[in-house]
């Protein structure tokens, strides 16, 4: 309807305009001139052409108005009364004409357009504000957030956080600058997260490890998602650096735990299990996760289980519980804390407490056994408050005490004892709990009229108490004092016994070296025929065995009194080694013996030990093997131990025979495995045996072939005075020489140890502790020079010769002068101290044990008048006949140079005054004494002494000669030894030699 009034008005409007287009044309033709107006035809066709594109026109012009314009109009009227405010409109509205109400329409219409426009204007805003809070989000976001491009990953957009993950201050520095996988720390990662992106088109809180840009790292969870549209990953990125370090450090927190760890659902399902110590669980972990407690428990621990479970959930509250479980067929303990984590978990954390039950159950035996050691101790035990108060008694019924009745729970100290014992106890409960420590005293009281001494021993035991016991010990007592003394009469034993000693040693000694000097006085006379200096060299050498039977007693002697000491120096062990071949070489040939000296390449040649002792030792047993052994040879073999207390004392020789070995009675020497090496090192020792200050072991070990040691003297061959089977036959010798060895090497800190069989020899071997030395003194002197005078162009040098006896002061003074020294003597330290003053000798030789003044004395006088004078005081060498070492000791501290025991050797009295004073000596010409020597080595290594060569002499002179020596009668052996014509004196030879020797049981053997 509307629509058609629309059309008609237009119409109506069209053909206005055409009649006035119409009308203008004609005006056009009334305006012509008439000439043109009258030529009729064209004038015509032009106002009609006129008119007919007007109408043309305005056909055209009403279906575009119909079609642009009256179409969209008829959608508006139809659309307008489907709002709200037609529908009010329809309340005033006719609704007959709808062009009438098309002004209304669109005034609704209009309103609802502003409203529109309203409402898009406030979604706008809204959009806006949305869109800035987003953006504040995200440019504020604790968690990285980003856009990648999908092609190449290269950065689109990223917030200031996850530029500043990556160590950029700005995230304009990294926008279309940088690709994600320029970051990633672990390829084989990245490749992960490619593939979980192409495979589920994103990813879900994957965790990696990043590079920064200044190279550190850091660990990553991120998520992103695949946008198809725009061909990009949009993610976030949070830092998990500290979570990770704190999972480390709960995983090393969880491993150092020795507990298991459990999560139960309601239902008792194993959620999780974390253990460190497998051996507690009763499956492996994989067969208890995600199964219940009655598939993994026996069925009365599920229920108990069950239970604990049911009611921590049901409680919410903590539960504790013990049990006990066979694991591995073991029985075991564990403590069970439970713990509700949510309303339908609970986490069970489980204990070990087995070690606990054990010690727990032995506590509890323990427990018993005290009470019942404490009921048969007869002691008093009791404790007693800080005030004295008693709050427990423990009293034997046999131990008595002042006042029973006193003596009672809630009674107190001032009631239980007199008034000073009282004091003194509480006294000491103090003390305990002052100092938190145990006191101990002693008390003696007055029990049924007897002296009765008890020690008292307090503890603290509680903030304000103590425990106390008393006990008695009477008879403790009166065995200390009786213990008491038996030690003084011990010490005074001992005292009597080394003034004994020094006595002994003194008498002994001081007489033997009257004897022994003057010998060698005459020895060194030179006026003596062969006769007068063979019976001389035969008083020397019977002094000298008397002398060392004098020193095996006095060093036993020393022993047993606790008086031997270890004198360590620094010394060429070589040097010695090579004195004791030489001291038993010519022994050795003299009785067909091979003598073998063995050295380790690598044996050190300085060491420091005692080398006193040492050589004592391989003097004894070199001496024995040498003395017994009558066929075959004798080897000493010396090596080096791994180090101190590396190897075992006596170790032994790898590949040594044990006893009862298949070597035969008097063997081939060729048993030994001889290697006799040098005893001067060559370059290689030398270069083997550098010096180094590591400590070590020596081993040295002495074989022989000799008749070996039957094994019940086997059990008794270190006791004193105590002989062998082969030393009982030689009658000779006291029975100390292994006893003291054996003692010395303890000493040393070894000990000797002996393999032997009767008839198969002998091996003797110990091992002692040394240091190697860098360097050290002079080497024992093999052989001595006789000095027969002073050289010229030196000083006359004044010595006083001290001594109270006068025979030890002529030999001094006949040994000086002899030489050419000034001499002078004196018998007492007095007249020493004046003929110094007098006199002014460059040495003096002081004895020590001397009437008025003794040499100590002597000594200290004389070097404080020196020190008083400020003059040089004199070389001062103590002359002794004691054989203790701490008289060496005492001597140098009183002021002496040095120390020489009684008997000396005129050489070494000659030694020292050359080493104090520098004195030069002129000595004889030993050519002669070499040659003899020499010429008696080469025929006692031509002849042999033996039963043949003895069997020359006529059978009544062998037989009294056996006799002799079996009665071991030495001046009829001797006699009968001049009998022997001359065309056998080599027989006299070795038949004087064996009597020397005192081996007078070898000629019981050869007749």
């Amino acid at each position: 309807m509307m629509r058609r009034q629309i059309l008609l008005t237009i119409g109506i409007t069209l053909l206005a305009l055409t009649a006035i287009l119409y009308g203008i044309a004609a005006t056009l033709l009334a305006s012509m001139p008439s000439t043109d107006y009258k030529q009729g035809q064209p004038a015509q066709f032009l106002a009609w052409s006129t008119f007919g594109v007007g109408l043309l026109f305005s056909v055209i012009t009403l279906l575009l108005v119909d079609r642009l314009v009256l179409s969209r109009l008829a959608a508006l009227s139809r659309a307008v009364p489907h709002s709200n405010h037609y529908k009010q409109f329809k309340q005033v509205a006719n609704g007959q004409d709808e062009l009438a109400d098309l002004p209304a329409y669109i005034n609704i219409l209009l309103t609802e357009l502003d409203q529109a426009e309203q409402l898009r204007q406030q979604a706008a805003m809204a959009h806006q504000q949305s869109q800035a809070k987003l953006q504040n989000l995200f440019e504020n976001s604790l968690v990285g957030i980003f856009r990648v491009r999908l092609e190449d990953r290269l950065i689109l957009d990223a917030n200031q956080c996850f530029a500043t993950m990556l160590g950029y201050n700005s995230a304009a520095a990294i926008i279309g600058q940088k690709h994600s996988t320029d970051f990633y720390l672990d390829p084989i990662e990245q490749q992960q997260a490619v593939a979980q992106i192409s495979l589920h088109g994103g990813i879900h809180s994957f965790e990696a490890q990043f590079r920064r840009q200044d190279g550190s790292v850091f660990w990553g969870l991120f998520s992103c998602q695949l946008d198809q549209a725009s061909s990009s990953l949009d993610g976030v990125l949070v830092d998990i650096s500290q979570t990770k370090r704190a999972e480390a450090e709960l995983q090393g927190l969880l491993a150092a735990m020795p507990d298991i760890i459990l999560v139960y659902n309601r239902e008792g399902r194993c959620l999780k299990l974390f253990s460190t110590n497998h051996s507690w669980l009763v499956k492996p972990i994989e067969e208890q996760v995600d199964r219940t407690i009655y598939e993994n428990l026996p069925p009365k621990l599920a229920e108990l289980y069950q239970r604990y479970i049911s009611e921590a959930l049901e409680t919410q509250s903590n539960l504790t519980v013990e049990y006990s479980l066979d694991v591995a067929a073991q029985p075991m303990w564990f403590s069970a804390s439970v713990a509700p984590i949510s309303n339908d978990s609970v986490v069970w954390v489980v204990r070990n407490i087995t070690a606990r039950k054990q010690a727990e159950e032995a506590l509890y035996e323990s427990e018993a056994t005290n009470r019942a050691l404490i009921n048969a101790i007869p002691d008093l035990l009791f404790r007693i408050q800080q005030d004295g108060t008693y709050l427990n008694i423990q009293r034997s019924k046999h131990f008595r005490v002042i006042n029973p009745d006193q003596l009672a729970i809630g009674t107190t100290v001032n009631n239980s004892l007199p008034p000073a014992l009282a004091e003194q106890r509480m006294h000491y409960v103090h003390q305990a709990l002052n100092t938190g420590e145990l006191q101990i005293y002693e008390q003696e009281l007055v029990v049924d009229d007897e002296l009765k001494h008890e020690e008292v021993r307090i503890v603290p035991c509680q903030e304000h108490e103590v425990m106390a016991m008393v006990r008695d010990i009477t008879a403790r007592k009166h065995g200390e004092e009786a213990l008491q003394r038996s030690v003084e009469a011990a010490e005074t034993a001992n005292r009597a016994k080394s003034v004994f000693l020094a006595n002994m040693s003194h008498e002994l000694r001081t007489p033997l070296n009257a004897i022994l000097g003057f010998t060698q006085l005459l020895m060194r006379g030179g006026a003596l025929n062969p006769k007068q200096t063979e019976q001389l060299d035969t008083i020397n050498r019977s002094g000298e065995h008397l002398l060392t039977l004098i020193n095996d007693v006095l060093e036993m002697s020393k022993i047993e009194a606790g008086r031997v000491t270890l004198n360590q120096t620094d010394f060429d062990l070589h040097g010695l080694l090579n004195w004791l071949q030489q001291m038993f070489q010519l022994k050795a040939q003299s009785k067909k013996l091979q003598l073998i000296i063995e050295l380790a390449s690598d044996l050190p040649q300085y060491i420091r030990a005692d080398e006193s002792k040492l050589r004592q030792v391989l003097v004894n047993l070199l001496g024995n093997a040498v003395k017994f052994t009558e066929h075959g040879g004798v080897a000493l073999r010396v090596k080096r131990g791994e180090g101190r207390g590396e190897r075992g004392e006596g170790e032994e020789r790898e590949g040594m025979k044990e006893a009862g070995g298949a070597r035969e009675a008097g063997g081939d020497v060729n048993d030994l495995k001889p290697a006799l090496l040098s005893l001067q090192p060559t370059a290689e020792r030398k270069q083997a045996t550098a010096f180094s200050p590591q400590p070590s072991a020596l081993i040295f070990e002495i074989e022989d072939t000799g008749p070996g040691i039957t094994s019940n003297d086997l059990e008794h061959l270190f006791d004193p005075f105590v002989q062998t089977e082969t030393g009982r036959r030689s009658q000779e010798g006291t029975g100390l020489g292994l006893a003291i060895s054996q003692k010395f090497v303890q000493l040393m800190g070894g000990e000797i140890r002996v393999r032997s069989t009767w008839g198969s020899g002998s091996i003797f071997s110990f091992s002692i502790q040394t240091d190697t030395a860098e360097a050290a003194g002079q080497s024992p002197l093999i052989h001595h020079q006789e000095v027969i005078g002073l050289a010229a162009e030196q000083p006359s040098y004044r010595i006083l010769a001290v001594d109270d006896r006068p025979e030890n002061r002529a030999l001094l003074m006949e040994l000086l002068t002899s030489v050419g020294f000034e001499a002078q003597e004196a018998s007492n330290g007095q007249e020493a101290i004046d003929r110094w003053r007098d006199w002014q000798p460059h040495l003096i030789w002081m004895d020590i044990r001397m009437p008025v003044v003794d040499g100590y004395e002597a000594t200290k006088q004389i070097a404080a008048a020196c020190k008083a004078a400020d003059v040089v005081p004199p070389i001062i060498i103590a002359l002794t006949g004691s054989v203790f070492e701490e008289d060496r000791k005492v001597a140098l501290a009183n002021g002496c140079n040095d120390f020489v025991r009684k008997p000396f050797r005129a050489e070494i009295l000659f030694e020292k005054m050359a080493d104090y004073l520098g004195v030069r000596y002129i000595y004889a010409d030993s050519q002669q004494s070499s040659a003899v020597s020499s010429q008696l080595a080469a025929q006692a290594e031509s002849f042999m002494l033996t039963a043949e060569s003895v069997s020359v002499m006529p059978d009544e002179w062998v037989e009294q000669l056996h006799q002799a020596a079996v009665k071991m009668n030495a001046k009829l052996v001797l006699n009968l030894i001049e009998q022997i014509p001359e065309p056998h004196a080599q027989l006299a030879q070795a038949l004087t030699q064996l009597v020397d020797d005192f081996c007078i049981e070898a000629i019981v053997d050869l007749t």
